[in-house]
């Protein structure tokens, strides 16, 4: 059976909306990027004002050579949709804020990629963190790398540098670092 004709099956049956097949992914309202702050809290900023209340994040932070930390993966929860920015490093033009619950305010102010649609499991091997965000078979590469005075954190589908760019934002530092970024990075 082709996956197509399976399609049409489950659809006929009802165990798939219409809707779900009919959706493409978008990065931008699926993936932010967030930080953690005092008391278990923390900011997420994204391109999507829909958030409900209680919904799962799943926060990313890719080890790096260029900074120092080890790969997280940690769950969170939105607590609430903020009438205006949590962290003025985070956002840019056309995002929303919103106040996310989390148990990692030990690991300091670095970015964590954002991501509130269901995923399956994150693979971090070796530092890289990956998972198929999109649903199209193919792994997306996580990665973090320095300008010389921020972060610049892109997802990759497949092999970072190598595939294609999916998602970019930068994070300021405020003080100057070595910067490990390649042309590809922008």
């Amino acid at each position: 059976m082709t996956l197509r004709a399976l399609s049409v099956a489950l659809l006929a049956t009802e165990l798939i909306p219409l809707p779900t097949l009919a959706q493409a992914f978008d990065y931008d309202t699926t993936v932010g990027i967030a930080v953690s702050l005092p008391r278990s809290s923390g900011c997420l900023a994204i391109a999507n004002d829909h958030l409900a209340p209680r919904s799962a994040v799943t926060l990313i932070l890719p080890a790096g050579e260029s900074i120092d930390h080890k790969a997280r993966v940690v769950i969170a929860r939105v607590e609430a949709k903020l009438t205006e920015d949590c962290d003025v490093d985070l956002g840019q033009s056309g995002d929303s804020y919103y106040r996310i619950q989390l148990d990692d305010s030990a690991q300091g102010r670095l970015p964590y990629f954002a991501i509130t649609s269901r995923t399956h499991p994150v693979i971090t091997r070796t530092g890289i963190s990956r998972v198929d965000i999109d649903g199209d078979g193919v792994d997306d590469d996580f990665r973090v790398c320095t300008s010389h005075e921020g972060l610049h954190l892109t997802i990759w589908s497949g092999k970072a540098l190598k595939g294609t760019r999916r998602f970019h934002r930068y994070f300021p530092l405020h003080y100057d670092v070595e910067p490990s970024c390649t042309d590809a990075d922008y």
